[in-house]
């Protein structure tokens, strides 16, 4: 189902390429998570079953930020990328907003 890892994205720091990495523990320190979801392409013809990924991903959410300090934010992608739900502390937001997706939707 998950068929993208960190080679497939390229973040920019200032014009500098970074090097993208998951950590499956935080330590305790903050997070910041971005949920990426590919809402053109292949993703547009997958999203007969968000029905059925989107509900359980949505309460997943505080299992995977834990009890640290986060932020959280919703971006979704075709040929280039759309920031949905901008970085909030709230998962209840992101939650919401992960539930409205829809293919092709970039608002």
């Amino acid at each position: 189902m998950f068929t993208r890892s960190a080679d497939d994205f390229l973040l920019i720091d200032d014009g500098v390429p970074q090097k993208l990495t998951l950590q499956h523990e935080t330590g305790g320190e903050p997070l910041a998570l971005v949920i990426v979801i590919e809402v053109g392409g292949g993703g547009a013809r997958q999203f007969q079953k968000y029905e059925r990924m989107v509900p359980p991903l949505a309460p997943m959410l505080p299992s995977i930020v834990g009890n640290v300090y986060h932020q959280a934010a919703v971006v979704t992608f075709d040929s280039h990328p759309n920031l949905i739900q901008s970085f909030t502390s709230d998962l209840n937001e992101a939650q919401a907003t992960l539930r409205a997706l829809s293919a092709g939707c970039s608002r």
